[in-house]
């Protein structure tokens, strides 16, 4: 019989001790970040048969960039695009389109690799192989751009074609993960309109082309992960086993809220001179060389304005078009990596930061004052 067995896991690149208290809790991370994402990390960073480092720097690293950027990401600026774009059905796609053939050949590479890696004990390779079909893919959708596509009615079949290879590769993705990933799997699953466990599904549901064109999508809007602060998480100190190292230093920063109390208001004149107006967004893009900023061009009704907001890890800027926000119209012009934003927008966030764009209801139109 053969016994195979990983190598030992350090901390911090150290031996783990309890005396000295270098310790990892799983079921701490477990409770803040699910199983799903501990068990990639584990597989993901160790090579098997070989030992590995934990840090929580590095996990929360590969959290916030595999999960939440690479696959949460693709999901959700796909299925987005497919409810806006295809009334959140699944598009017909033309099979003799090259943009199909070209992303089939892609994924049977991936998955004849994904499955020798498996079949070899090296599973931090068909992670990466995964990861690297990912990439491959939000590359796919900026050199396809389907926001511009959409404009055409003359390109509505283009369009339905890069919509379905890369929900369809989305599908695959989520039948190679779900080894490791069971329950974010099946979730991606469901929301592209299967039925069943994704773990039971047959060989022939392998084979790229099965996700069938008239599907209906579900929670199409719904984020599969949620960022987390670095900075926070890694500084807050914590007190209760099981809680994220972010809850005492937010439970802290409302004490202190709660502490400033009557100093915090202000006058109805001083209210009065903010100028809250509704505006339609024309134009957007992300910035080069920063993740968050997203550089839009705004119609407030009698003139148009340029506006730069960090937003970008929650919007993708072809959702953004053709949608009304709301802004501060009189505020004093900033440059954020030398682009002028003439104007700021409002949006709400939770505890983890995420911000929600506010908008008016129907009927307002561009240049409405807010009172």
């Amino acid at each position: 019989k053969t016994i195979f067995a990983h190598g030992w896991w350090l901390k911090d690149k150290a031996k783990m001790s309890k005396s000295v208290g270098n310790v990892v809790r799983p079921q701490y991370l477990v409770e803040d970040f699910g199983a799903d994402a501990l068990r990639y990390f584990l597989v993901r960073e160790m090579a098997f048969g070989q030992d590995s480092s934990f840090s929580d720097e590095a996990f929360v690293g590969r959290f916030n960039s595999d999960l939440v950027n690479d696959l949460g990401n693709l999901v959700s600026r796909t299925l987005g695009m497919i409810d806006r774009y295809s009334d959140g059905k699944i598009p017909e796609p033309d099979l003799d389109d090259e943009r199909y053939k070209k992303m089939e050949s892609r994924v049977k590479e991936c998955a004849v690799n994904w499955e020798s890696y498996f079949d070899t004990y090296q599973l931090h390779k068909a992670m990466e192989e995964v990861w690297s079909l990912l990439s491959d893919l939000n590359k796919f959708i900026v050199e396809q751009e389907p926001w511009v596509l959409a404009r055409d009615e003359a390109k509505g079949k283009e369009l339905d074609t890069v919509l379905y290879v890369v929900a369809e590769a989305a599908r695959l993705v989520a039948l190679v993960v779900s080894p490791v990933m069971p329950g974010k799997s099946q979730e991606i699953w469901n929301r592209l309109g299967f039925e069943g466990n994704v773990e039971e599904c047959v060989v022939s549901m392998m084979r790229f082309g099965s996700l069938k064109p008239g599907s209906l999508l579900k929670d199409a809007k719904e984020h599969l992960f949620a960022r987390v602060d670095a900075k926070e998480y890694l500084t807050g100190e914590q007190s209760e086993p099981g809680k994220n190292k972010t809850e005492v230093t937010k439970k802290q920063n409302k004490e202190k809220k709660a502490e400033a109390g009557m100093d915090n208001l202000i006058s109805i004149d001083e209210f009065a001179k903010v100028q809250l107006r509704v505006a339609k967004i024309l134009e957007a893009e992300k910035v080069e060389k920063s993740r968050k900023l997203i550089k839009m061009k705004v119609s407030l009704g009698e003139e148009e304005r340029q506006i730069v907001a960090g937003i970008a890890l929650q919007y993708q800027p072809e959702d953004l078009v053709g949608r009304q926000i709301i802004v501060v119209a009189n505020l004093q012009p900033a440059k954020l990596l030398g682009i002028e934003s003439q104007g700021m927008l409002l949006a709400a966030s939770g505890e983890d930061g995420a911000p929600f764009l506010l908008s008016p209801d129907e009927g307002a139109k561009p240049g409405f004052r807010i009172k």
